[in-house]
């Protein structure tokens, strides 16, 4: 039973790293304009640095037509928030709290680099 139990849990071991390579080959993908993100915080960032990196990347995706961020593990709602007013106060976006999902719907507004309005949503 014991020799059960060990081979079921490397078998498990296996299984959870073949999802987390194709969840980091999956964001690679996305963060490259597709429709989807998934945000997980580096443990080496504070949290100043991590609004920074989720400022930026909402910066960046905003050249896509749209956006779909889906929070994995880690990223503060607070560094969400904190990046969605910075674009807002800078009259880029428009935002609307989605009740069911918890995420929150970016209508694109504003200038942006290399693209016209655009609609992104992120769950986080």
């Amino acid at each position: 039973m014991a020799n059960l139990v060990k081979q079921i849990d490397a078998e498990l071991d296996k299984l959870e790293r073949e999802v987390a390579k194709l969840e980091h080959a999956r964001a690679i993908l996305l963060e490259e304009g597709d429709n989807e993100v998934w945000f997980k915080r580096p443990e080496h960032l504070s949290a100043d640095e991590n609004r920074e990196r989720v400022a930026d990347f909402l910066r960046r995706v905003g050249q896509a037509p749209r956006v779909e961020i889906l929070q994995a593990t880690g990223i503060p709602r607070g560094s969400l928030n904190m990046a969605l007013d910075a674009l807002q106060s800078d009259e880029l976006i428009e935002r609307e709290e989605n009740q069911g999902s918890g995420g929150v719907t970016i209508v694109w507004t504003g200038e942006r680099s290399q693209s016209s309005g655009a609609k992104s949503s992120a769950a986080a």
